[in-house]
């Protein structure tokens, strides 16, 4: 257990331009651009937030309805061949912070694999300061295909957003990676790589934050790998991996929103298997389409 602890920290990077027309730290909150892994919240994006507002909470259940060539080891991958429920939670602190965290479930597979139902959890907090950036560190740990172990990802990152208009802004995140895999196999030991990550997004949105619609894409720069597996399992080769997202969120009735986005997640060549990962989430090449559903609790918004 200690080395696969060991294994999910890396270091992250510093550094993004300055955002003089961000809305003020005590006004608003915080969220990243995508809603891709952790189920993050959608009214952050509509409203231009960059920290959850005093007070408030939210709850939300989002499906991901997974699409696949190949890298199940079952064939390709139809539309509700493979069915991801994420439960997310998250709650303000101060209004200058805010801690969230959810579970990953498989309902939905092929009839031929035998996965585990639960697939991941996550944990993780973002801090705001200077009125136009953001803080946060997620962990996330889950199955790794076939029983063989557990994965685990863990990721810094700075984040900040620049409004061009009233209908318009970008945002961009600098951020360091972690990937750890730990084998039940003793003889597989464990392996893992770190990635530098950079992200990009555009926003489209009423001004009042009740429909917002976003374009982004996030490029990932592995970094230097490691293995303890002597041999027994072939070193992991990661490659430069591109993700891109197009998404829209109706936030119109006071305490519900609903989102949906379309991610066409990259991830190494079926060819190579050293280039790919043991993990159904995001292990090799897949499209997912989201739909989400979140209820919010208390706050000015």
């Amino acid at each position: 257990m200690r080395r696969w602890l060991a294994g999910c920290v890396f270091v992250v990077a510093w550094g993004l331009v300055a955002s003089p027309r961000a809305r003020a730290q005590g006004e608003t909150s915080t969220e990243s651009g995508s809603i891709t892994i952790a189920g993050l919240d959608a009214r952050s994006i509509a409203r231009n937030w960059l920290v959850l507002p005093e007070g408030s909470s939210t709850l939300l259940g989002q499906l991901r309805f997974m699409t696949a060539r190949e890298g199940l080891g079952v064939g390709e991958l139809h539309f509700t061949d493979v069915v991801l429920v994420d439960l997310h939670g998250q709650r303000s602190l101060g209004g200058k912070a805010d801690l969230h965290g959810g579970l990953t479930l498989l309902p939905k597979q092929p009839s031929r694999t035998g996965e585990l139902i639960w697939q991941g959890a996550t944990l993780g907090g973002r801090l705001g300061f200077g009125g136009q950036y953001a803080v946060s560190l997620n962990t996330q740990v889950g199955p790794m295909l076939q029983h063989a172990g557990l994965w685990s990802v863990a990721e810094l990152s700075l984040e900040t957003r620049r409004e061009l208009h009233d209908t318009f802004y970008v945002q961009g995140s600098l951020r360091g990676a972690g990937t750890a895999l730990l084998f039940r196999d003793e003889a597989s030991g464990r392996q893992g790589f770190g990635e530098l990550v950079v992200d990009g997004a555009a926003v489209i949105r009423e001004p009042r934050g009740l429909v917002a619609a976003w374009i982004g894409a996030e490029f990932r720069f592995p970094v230097r790998t490691f293995s303890s597996t002597g041999g027994a399992v072939p070193p992991l080769d990661p490659q430069t991996r591109v993700n891109v997202r197009l998404g829209g969120s109706l936030s119109y009735i006071d305490e519900w929103d609903i989102s949906a986005e379309l991610v066409v997640m990259d991830r190494g060549d079926a060819s190579e298997p050293a280039t790919l990962l043991p993990i159904l989430d995001g292990g090799f090449d897949q499209t997912l389409l989201m739909l989400g559903f979140t209820r919010r609790f208390g706050g000015r918004e």
